[in-house]
């Protein structure tokens, strides 16, 4: 049900990964996940978001921007900073890696949650924040979850889950 969304988040970063570091990417791939696969990164950021769907019902969920080690996300991040003239150090710590990732997934969001309106869910999106992942990320009955890798030659791939946690929205706060 969720698919034509995570496409969205997919085209949505690889086309602002390719602004903001400057690397092509060679592949974008999407596929529906399973719970128990992640996300489990040492190092990543995390974006909450809750809304309603077309049909008015509550939704949930969240994306993880995150990488298999310290060294990947440096990476990645030090390609960003370039591009956008910022200073960055690999040595750095790691907020400014999260930072750096930060700033990419700013724009993604901007871009995405304009998109998913288009396609029935009204969302708002929590700031990144440094990935944590919280108790109850257990994946409820009707939850997707899907996959996203993006690849640039020569370079880690950047992984995303995006996980829709269906009824799990208070829209009350």
């Amino acid at each position: 049900m969720y698919f034509p969304c995570a496409e969205l988040l997919g085209r949505h970063a690889a086309k602002v990964f390719e602004l903001m570091s400057g690397l092509a990417p060679d592949r974008l791939e999407i596929s529906e996940a399973d719970e128990s696969e992640g996300p489990r990164f040492p190092l990543g950021v995390r974006v909450d978001f809750k809304g309603t769907t077309d049909s008015k019902k509550p939704l949930a969920g969240f994306f993880v921007c995150a990488f298999e080690n310290s060294r990947a996300a440096g990476d990645i991040a030090a390609a960003i900073a370039a591009k956008l003239g910022v200073g960055f150090s690999l040595d750095a710590e790691q907020t400014g890696v999260e930072n750096v990732l930060g700033e990419f997934l700013n724009v993604v969001i901007g871009l995405t949650c304009s998109d998913w309106a288009e396609h029935g869910l009204t969302t708002e999106f929590d700031p990144p924040q440094p990935l944590i992942v919280h108790e109850g990320d257990r994946k409820p009955s009707g939850s997707e979850c899907y996959h996203l890798t993006l690849s640039a030659a020569g370079h880690p791939p950047v992984t995303i889950f995006l996980v829709f946690l269906p009824g799990e929205a208070d829209l009350s706060a």
